[in-house]
């Protein structure tokens, strides 16, 4: 119902004979494992209020379980970039219209070099590309507003990066360990850095 703001943690896990669900534009947030589980799952509708989507959210759904439904080793569900393969490599471009990155995509994504996220995405989630080490080239697009905790961690192919002046929230070990960042460049209009943002990166020389 409308009513309904977030979707807590495994809130519908488990559930085998849900077949459906539409999430109304009230619900701002899905939470880690929410529907995980739900193995009957295959139809999924996302409202357009959705913010952020917790890691593995839809893991083992029918949705997700079907192979058809991956672009390229990629899952999205509407405007949603749900989660993509290990196996992803080299250059990747998020898929024009997306408007978020759920958290722990790309996580462990080693071989991945580098990305292009298009305008219209506004939130990239928690540790949407941790320990993505092959990492060297990324651009924050304006329309972002949320970087989520640990969404760069230990990219250690990160030298550069540019924090765009339309972030408001930057969480917590965002960059955390990224031993060969040297330059952060921050714009006018960030107004949230969260702790150890940038803790550990030893070679950082220029803000």
């Amino acid at each position: 119902p409308d009513s309904v703001t977030s979707i807590g943690e495994w809130a519908f896990n488990g559930c085998s004979n849900l077949t459906s669900i539409t999430i109304s534009d009230s619900v701002t947030h899905i939470d880690f494992e929410a529907f995980s589980d739900c193995t009957s799952l295959t139809s999924i509708t996302i409202g357009n209020g959705v913010t952020s989507i917790g890691d593995g959210a839809f893991n083992n759904t029918g949705y997700y379980n079907n192979e058809s439904n991956w672009e390229n080793g990629v899952l999205y569900i509407g405007k949603c970039l749900i989660d993509a393969k290990a196996s992803i490599s080299g250059s990747y471009t998020v898929k024009a219209g997306t408007k978020l990155i759920a958290s722990s995509v790309f996580e462990n994504c080693t071989g991945l070099t580098d990305i292009t996220i298009p305008d219209s995405v506004t939130s990239i989630g928690e540790s949407a590309f941790e320990n993505c080490n092959g990492l060297t080239d990324v651009t924050i697009p304006d329309g972002v507003t949320c970087i989520g905790a640990f969404a760069f961690e230990s990219c250690q192919g990160l030298t550069n990066i540019t924090i765009p002046g339309s972030v408001t929230n930057m969480g917590k070990f965002a960059f955390y360990q990224c031993r060969n960042l040297a330059g952060v460049t921050i714009e006018n209009g960030v107004t949230s850095i969260g702790d150890s943002a940038f803790c550990e990166c030893t070679n950082l020389v220029s803000v």
